[in-house]
């Protein structure tokens, strides 16, 4: 293979991984969204869901300031996030 086919097939293969991987940060996006639901039912966020309930947690179990956690990547806000489906409520009060 060319120099310049070579090129070209690099430059398909990095254009699928990046449409891959904006479909994996919008799939990462979306499941936060569903948890702040979840979170707002349980924590009794009145007005709040998705990740404005994901970040308002955050805020209140860290006492860290809104800039800081909506500045954070959905991967960060995920690891921080990791375990609160599998503790009891209580525990993440």
């Amino acid at each position: 293979m060319s120099s310049v086919g070579a090129q070209v097939k690099e430059t398909q293969l990095m254009g699928d991984l990046r449409g891959y991987d904006r479909r994996e940060l919008e799939i990462e996006h979306a499941r936060l969204g569903r948890l702040g639901d979840l979170i707002a039912k349980q924590q009794g966020y009145s007005g709040l869901d998705g990740m404005d309930a994901v970040h308002r947690y955050l805020i209140d179990k860290y006492h860290w300031q809104p800039s800081q956690v909506r500045g954070m990547s959905d991967s960060d806000l995920s690891m921080l996030l990791a375990g609160y489906m599998e503790k009891p409520s209580t525990m993440w009060d």
